[in-house]
Formats: structure tokens, sequence, C-alpha cells
């Protein structure tokens, strides 16, 4: 099942949410006012491309890299 529409959104297939709770009143009351907009998630992605940059990746090795990203992600 499309998690997305649990919360009801229709959004196409392989989009990327994320649910957060945010339990810092000062936080949350400026996200409410609209003072803060964004939201920044850092990742580590920079090493996988330059070395895909050396030389022409296979599918095989690009795949390779986004599941080693995403379990990375998700341990």
């Amino acid at each position: 099942m499309n998690k997305s529409t649990l919360y009801r959104f229709s959004l196409p297939k392989g989009t990327w949410m994320v649910k957060l709770s945010i339990s810092n009143d000062d936080l949350w009351n400026k996200i409410k006012d609209g003072e803060l907009k964004g939201l920044s998630i850092e990742g580590f992605f920079t090493s996988k491309y330059e070395a895909m940059q050396k030389a022409e990746p296979t599918n095989e090795e690009i795949l390779s890299a986004l599941n080693e990203i995403i379990t990375k992600s998700n341990g």
C-alpha cells in the first residue's frame, strides 16, 4: 500500500516522505507562525557521487550504491 494515501495525499509512486514530531514548543510555534518554512535533511551522498564520476558506472553499480545508502540510512 502507498503510505501517502494514509495521510490523504495523492502523490506519484516513489515520492519521498518524512514524518516528524516536534516536541519543542518554541520551535513548533515558529513553524505555525510561518517564521520557519523549510527543513534540511543532511545526507552523505558525495563520496558515492564522486566515485561514480571517475568512470561510467553500470546500472548494477548504481543500484548497489543506492541500496547501500538506503540501508545505512535505515540502520
